[in-house]
């Protein structure tokens, strides 16, 4: 199996060399698992309003691999936007989601 990297080069061609997924298809233990995860990351570094939290399963586990504590919001590009769409919110219920967080 070939190992895949998420460099820029993908993120310029995303269209075309990724898959988004939200939910992800995991197993229910393994979202949790990352859920958790998330949430324990999210707290124990005290982000506040929005970041994105990545992982890495392996083997059913999840490994922090980084915080991104300002990810970006272009309309077109963002990988939070991209799965705030798949989610089912539009750009401006995202933004206006954003804004509430950060003035309540």
């Amino acid at each position: 199996m070939e190992r895949f990297v998420y460099s820029l080069e993908v993120k310029r061609d995303w269209k075309e060399q990724v898959r988004y997924e939200c939910p992800a298809r995991l197993p229910g233990p393994q979202l949790r698992a990352v859920e958790e995860a998330a949430l324990r990351v999210y707290r124990a570094l005290g982000c506040r309003d929005i970041s994105r939290i990545d992982f890495r399963l392996r083997d059913g586990v999840p490994y922090f691999l980084e915080v991104n504590p300002l990810p970006g919001l272009s309309p077109e590009s963002s990988d939070l936007v991209i799965l705030a769409r798949l989610a089912g919110w539009s750009y401006e219920r995202l933004i206006e989601g954003i804004l509430e967080a950060a003035v309540g």
